[in-house]
């Protein structure tokens, strides 16, 4: 037997009230994302945006592609079911014009918007996204190039690095963590200079009459 969920209410207002901008949170699991695509389906079923006047924008490509998917078998749903013959028209025009919609990721709707207007930025019209990979290794090479200019133009700040015990790869490490967040302001401050250690316990005192070589 199934049972009415507590917040049948909010479920019923996310699906139908298509006139109000609404936050919606929920735990894991709780079914928001089957409440988009209700509401979705409810937009083009009373007529109140045609596929290309639709985005619907996910941070993954897994979950752009499942959405897409659960749209389409959403409306192929409502048309079988649906008794009004005007929402039912509207529902199949949906289920066929449905690649007019975009139903993507952040990244790919932004580059959506470059392409559409690259003369206005000056952007080269043929660019393309970097994938996961392609951005490292675009990092790693301005980074390294960040360190060619540093050697030839600033090489006490290269020097300053070992009197402290670092090496470049280990500020790599931490470029990489941060470089693709380039919005984040990094917060900077005075700190007294660590006391390095050795790895595997304290260095022991050398002996001046010992002619054993200092570890």
């Amino acid at each position: 037997m199934s049972r009415t969920p507590p917040d049948a209410g909010a479920r019923a207002r996310i699906e139908r009230d298509l006139e109000t901008n609404l936050f919606v949170e929920a735990g894991a699991g709780s079914g928001k994302t089957e409440s988009l695509v209700r509401r979705v389906c409810e937009l083009f079923a009373q007529g109140a945006a045609a596929p290309g006047e639709v985005a619907v924008i996910t941070f993954t490509r897994r979950a752009a592609a499942e959405l897409r998917e659960r749209v389409q078998v959403r409306l192929e749903e409502a048309v079988r079911s649906e008794a009004d013959p005007e929402r039912r028209a509207r529902l199949r025009d949906a289920s066929v014009h449905l690649g007019e919609a975009f139903l993507g990721t952040i990244h790919a709707f932004c580059a959506r918007l470059l392409r559409e207007h690259p003369f206005e930025i000056g952007l080269d019209p043929e660019f393309a996204e970097l994938d996961d990979l392609a951005a490292q290794l675009s990092y790693q090479r301005s980074w390294e190039a960040h360190l060619e200019r540093l050697q030839r133009e600033q090489p006490e700040r290269t020097e300053l690095l070992a009197d402290l015990g670092l090496e470049t790869k280990d500020l790599l490490r931490w470029y990489l963590d941060v470089a693709p967040f380039p919005d984040v302001e990094l917060v900077r401050g005075n700190a007294s200079r660590p006391k390095l250690v050795r790895r595997g316990g304290p260095s022991r005192p050398c002996s001046v009459n010992s002619r054993a070589a200092c570890p």
